[in-house]
């Protein structure tokens, strides 16, 4: 079965991009890519804070707010930056208020993250992608 980058289940805004890591900076290329995304994210939304959590095995979290975590996963070169609302105890309030505040970023996180367009998924779990702005 074939298999393509992760993202953690419930995550309500993905954005997918490329990362090309030489094998002599490879560690020093994808930190210096994970503060690009945490300058990035802190321009979508002010409140967030800097984070290092795992969210499943794959998934890294690297900034969080009262609402959501910011984060990454990468997979042979291909990133998914996503948002993943926490849940919220007393969802009648801080769960309406939560969806309200995603609502207004989403469109800002579009803008900020992703070169690519997912497309679809083959039966194998392989995921096809293309181009922002291709024509259709």
């Amino acid at each position: 079965m074939g298999r393509s980058v992760s993202s953690p289940s419930g995550a309500v805004e993905l954005a997918f991009e490329t990362l090309d890591i030489s094998e002599d900076s490879g560690d020093f290329d994808w930190q210096m890519y994970q503060e690009d995304v945490a300058y990035k994210g802190r321009e979508v939304a002010k409140s967030f804070r800097d984070c290092d959590k795992w969210v499943g095995r794959e998934d890294k979290a690297i900034l969080e707010n009262e609402f959501c975590y910011l984060g990454l996963s990468e997979y042979c070169g291909l990133v998914c930056i996503w948002l993943l609302p926490k849940e919220c105890e007393e969802y009648l309030y801080y769960g309406s208020l939560r969806d309200h505040w995603l609502s207004q970023i989403s469109p800002k996180f579009q803008k900020a993250f992703g070169t690519l367009n997912k497309v679809g998924t083959f039966s194998n779990g392989e995921a096809v992608f293309s181009r922002k702005g291709a024509a259709k």
